[in-house]
């Protein structure tokens, strides 16, 4: 077992604490005697309790005492890096012999490769990127006893918000280390943001917006679902990084309407960022109460009918 502490460089604050404790003891002792000699005590304890405090210290297990897992990321973005992975795994296994160690993969769900670590490749899935999940999984399979998680990934995460769990959720006893494996550059395009309105009325046109990025000067092919049916379509020209495109739809009924952009690039390196979905509420027209008399009915509510809003008339 290790004593450390999480912020070292705040006890850099007990030399002004102690230099000016030291100073008004120096001034007062000649007045109090003994009495300044035991509050220096007293408040010199009190501060390095204080400031060793904020320096948050805590025990860590030795590794023996430790489960050691390993979360290895086989999403389609880890491609080519499947000997590099295995091959660090399995020296880590090597020589980590006697100890409690699990090796699981993660690339949509979460499985347990424990019996391949002896260095045979961790095949490639198709799945979402979920650090976070693989983490919750991982943190669960130590059952309450300390352990260490080593996540070998590129980083791409495309579901969950890793950093988020660890900093706010991340279970006692339980610590995350990375190492970060990059797949061998390839041409890739993504839709790295899908913009829709949050409401419109019915008979009104929508301006949708898509974000595409690329890696690389190329032509690919943009795609607009509504409902999961192919609305509108174009070919693109892409430029390296961000490429703005916009989509213009009229709304035909009410209620809730599921838009997904999808770009598609002959040789794209990764498939799983190329569709994104948004949902919009498409509410009726607007609906207006005339109150008028039976004898001078009001011309407004033909006028408004005109512009598509629903006037019902009440004659008193």
């Amino acid at each position: 077992m290790d004593f450390r502490i999480e912020h070292p460089a705040y006890l850099l604050f007990l030399l002004p604490a102690l230099g000016y404790l030291i100073w008004s003891w120096n001034r007062e002792r000649g007045r109090t005697g003994r009495t300044a000699l035991v509050l220096l005590i007293l408040r010199i304890a009190a501060a390095t309790l204080l400031i060793v405090a904020a320096t948050s210290p805590y025990f860590q297990m030795r590794a023996k005492e430790e489960k050691l897992i390993f979360l290895v990321d086989r999403s389609a973005s880890m491609e080519g890096t499947e000997e590099e992975t295995a091959a660090f795994v399995a020296d880590a296994v090597s020589k980590g012999q006697g100890r409690d160690i699990a090796v699981l993969s993660f690339a949509g769900e979460v499985t347990n490769d424990t019996q391949e670590s002896s260095g045979a490749a961790i095949s490639r899935s198709e799945g979402e990127t979920d650090i976070e999940g693989a983490l919750r999984y991982a943190s669960a399979a130590s059952a309450g006893h300390p352990a260490r998680i080593v996540v070998l990934s590129d980083g791409r995460e495309t579901m969950g918000d890793a950093l988020e769990y660890i900093r706010s959720q991340l279970p006692a006893g339980v610590t995350v280390d990375t190492a970060l494996f990059a797949a061998p550059e390839s041409e890739d395009v993504s839709v790295s943001s899908f913009t829709v309105p949050a409401t419109g009325r019915k008979g009104e046109s929508q301006q949708l917006e898509v974000t595409v990025r690329a890696t690389d000067s190329a032509t690919a092919r943009l795609v607009l679902f509504r409902n999961d049916r192919p609305i509108a379509e174009r070919n693109i020209d892409l430029a390296v990084g961000e490429n703005k495109f916009s989509f213009i739809d009229v709304q035909s009924a009410e209620g809730l309407v599921k838009y997904e952009a999808q770009v598609m690039m002959e040789g794209d390196g990764i498939q799983e960022n190329n569709r994104m979905a948004a949902v919009t509420e498409i509410e009726g027209p607007p609906r207006i109460l005339i109150a008028d008399t039976a004898g001078n009915p009001s011309p407004l509510g033909n006028l408004i009918g005109k512009s598509g809003g629903h006037c019902p008339n009440h004659s008193c």
